[in-house]
Parts: C-alpha cells; structure tokens; sequence
C-alpha cells in the first residue's frame, strides 16, 4: 500500500513539472495564433483596406484554438451591432483561455485597440511594433522551455521522490 501511495505522490509531482512546461507552450501556441492575426489585421490596413469586421473575419480564419474562439466572439458582437473596440473590450475574458500572461493580455488588447483610430500607415507601424514584441516575447519563452522544460520535469520528479520519502 505504500508502495502505491510512494508511485502515486512521484507521479502526481512529476505531472505538475510537465504541466508547466506544457501551459508555457500553449502561451507559444497562442502568441502565434495572434501574431498571424494581426499580421494579417496589418495586411489589410494597407493593402486591402477592408471594414474592420472582414479584417476579424480574415484573423478568425488565419487562427485555430483559443485565438479563433476570441476572434469568432468578436465578430459575432460586431454582427449584432457593437463596434470593434467595445465588441474586443467584451471579449477581453476571453483572453484568459489562451493561456498568456496578463501582460501579454495587455498587449494584445493594447495592439487590437488602434485598429481604425489612426491613418492606415499609423495603424501598420503601430502594428508592426507588437508583432515585433510579441515576437520576441514568443523567442523568449521558446529559449526559456528548451533551457528548462527538462529542469520542470526533473524538479517534479525530484520532489515527487522527496516527497514520498519523508511520508514512508
């Protein structure tokens, strides 16, 4: 019975060390998904110059996961009469489920927020720039889980291990 409960409390460590590793992934995952979006929000500012809400329709269908689901609310708030800035302020809980930090939120809502305020080349500088440190952010976390994914599982285990000694 030991035995189990020692195999249980190791593997229940070990897991939190690997759900790390895999929550800074789905923060990769989405940091992606958004910056395709707005590369492709950026895209039709210039080129394009379409209504914003075939701009979200554009991201929507650029993105998978969490990020389309965030674009899909958006836009259905836009269909039933809000404007883009209170349509995106609505879905700001959304956010949440892709998993970025708050202050990658911000960013996000920092970047969605110009669409439409400013001149076209305004809004793609303005634009450019947070692709630029959302990019960077995304290059960072990248560096961060091959360095440490590892150090997570292994602390997990550590743990798990010291765990279960000091219980027997």
């Amino acid at each position: 019975m030991k035995l189990l409960g020692v195999l249980l409390t190791v593997g229940a460590c070990l897991e939190i060390g690997l759900s790390m590793v895999s929550s800074v992934k789905k923060r990769i995952e989405s940091m992606s998904c958004f910056i395709i979006a707005l590369d492709a929000i950026r895209a039709d500012v210039v080129f394009r110059k379409t209504p914003v809400r075939s701009m979200i329709q554009e991201a929507c269908d650029a993105t998978r996961g969490p990020v389309r689901s965030f674009f899909q609310l958006a836009g259905s708030k836009m269909d039933s009469g809000m404007t883009f800035h209170v349509a995106v302020q609505e879905c700001s809980e959304a956010l949440k489920n892709t998993g970025l930090s708050q202050d990658e939120q911000a960013k996000i809502m920092k970047a969605l927020s110009i669409v439409g305020k400013y001149s076209q080349q305004e809004q793609a500088d303005k634009l450019k720039g947070f692709i630029a440190d959302l990019e960077e952010d995304k290059r960072r976390l990248g560096t961060m889980i091959e360095k440490n994914g590892r150090l997570y599982a292994a602390l997990g285990l550590t743990s798990g291990i010291i765990l279960a000694m000091a219980v027997i």
